[in-house]
């Protein structure tokens, strides 16, 4: 680590740059397996994190016939929810590929150039900016493209390393690309807004519509009978039969027919009491004025 820190003029690796033994751990394992494998940004912890949040478990264990007790630390995973804290976990991963000269440190940072700027680029009308989780889903698949292809973290022959090229490939590929799209907005419909004006003819309220309940004994005013449904005509009061009146308008719902005799004073016209709307009676008609003063037919003094 001193000599990547003599060689690496003008990065201070140090507190949140600084990666921790674990990560470095896990890096130099991959290198020793030969094998390349995606660590997440919250596994990418810091020197600093791991002094003041890891902690130490005894494990028992057999060596040479005799039991042992030993001691293992392990590191939690990292809080990172914002860009910066993202940014440094990524570039302390760059740091722990440079210590085992799997990846050159320059090109790693020029890595990191390429994926943050798709959030600083504008989106095209009716889009949105390429948000945080898209890059860290475009990370993933940049080191899926190069666990695919078999990269090797080691050096060539030729005194090159691999995975210069491939990471700046994987990141200029369709299938990164894709994943750094910007996308549609989500359009959100204003709710309506409730009209405060009065209602009027021809435009009753809505309200709630009530099942027509059959006029049994000892269940309404108006009621006869034993129990036993009757007849339309036989819900109107004996004093609203025989003009052509309805219990239900034309939407369901239940009419009042104190208000029709123009003893109902509870809500006002067109409103809704606990015995119906105060509407007409009268069918096709359903105005909000009492059955009483329906307009009377012309010559006859009857109600028309």
């Amino acid at each position: 680590m001193q000599n990547l820190k003599a060689r690496l003029i003008g990065v201070v690796i140090e507190k949140a740059l600084e990666p921790s033994y674990a990560l470095l751990d896990a890096v130099a394992q991959q290198w020793e397996a030969k094998q390349l494998a995606y660590l997440s940004p919250e596994k990418c912890t810091s020197r600093e994190w791991e002094i003041t949040m890891s902690k130490t478990s005894k494990q028992l264990s057999i060596d040479s016939d005799k039991l042992l007790v030993k001691s293992e630390q392990s590191v939690p995973d990292q809080q990172v929810s914002t860009e910066m804290q993202v940014y440094e976990a990524l570039r302390r991963r760059g740091i722990a590929l440079a210590f085992t000269d799997s990846l050159t440190w320059e090109v790693h940072e020029r890595y990191l150039q390429r994926l943050f700027q798709h959030m600083r680029n504008d989106a095209p009308e009716g889009y949105a900016k390429t948000t945080l989780q898209q890059v860290l889903r475009a990370d993933r698949d940049v080191f899926l493209h190069m666990v695919q292809r078999d990269v090797s973290m080691r050096r060539a022959s030729d005194n090159t390393l691999p995975m210069d090229t491939a990471i700046l490939e994987a990141v200029s590929s369709y299938e990164v690309g894709f994943s750094l799209m910007p996308l549609p907005k989500k359009i959100e419909k204003p709710e309506p807004k409730a009209s405060a004006a009065a209602p009027s003819y021809g435009n009753w309220p809505q309200g709630r519509r009530t099942t027509p309940q059959p006029y049994t004994k000892g269940q309404g005013k108006f009621g006869k009978g034993k129990g036993k449904t009757k007849k339309a005509a036989g819900m109107v009061p004996k004093e609203l039969q025989g003009r052509d009146n309805v219990s239900l308008d034309a939407h369901g719902r239940r009419l009042c027919f104190e208000f029709n005799l123009g003893r109902c004073s509870r809500v006002p016209n067109s409103g809704e009491c606990e015995r119906g709307f105060h509407l007409c009676m009268r069918r096709g008609c359903h105005a909000p004025h009492p059955e009483s003063e329906h307009p009377k037919e012309k010559g006859s003094g009857k109600p028309t």
